[in-house]
């Protein structure tokens, strides 16, 4: 009985992320074209470098060097992306 909730409780997660509304859809095209994105956290912090996946709760971000950084939405202030270089 205890592992049947502990599924119902996942299950309900991942339903919270909604594939539907236009920020998924943005991110997960910039991960498609391989994008970079500039991510400013609420702290000041400022990370740089293309998304690898996203989840309800976090960003990947791996910058130029391939190092990767799991980014709490809940911190996130704004994402931009930066124009490619011409």
């Amino acid at each position: 009985m205890g592992r049947h909730v502990l599924l119902l409780a996942q299950n309900a997660a991942v339903t919270d992320f909604n594939t539907g509304i236009p920020s998924v859809r943005r991110l997960q095209k910039g991960i498609k074209d391989r994008e970079t994105f500039e991510i400013k956290l609420s702290t000041g912090d400022v990370f740089v470098g293309q998304l690898r996946w996203q989840d309800p709760d976090c960003l990947c971000l791996a910058d130029a060097e391939g190092q990767e950084s799991l980014l709490w939405r809940s911190a996130i202030a704004f994402v931009r992306v930066r124009p490619r270089s011409q």
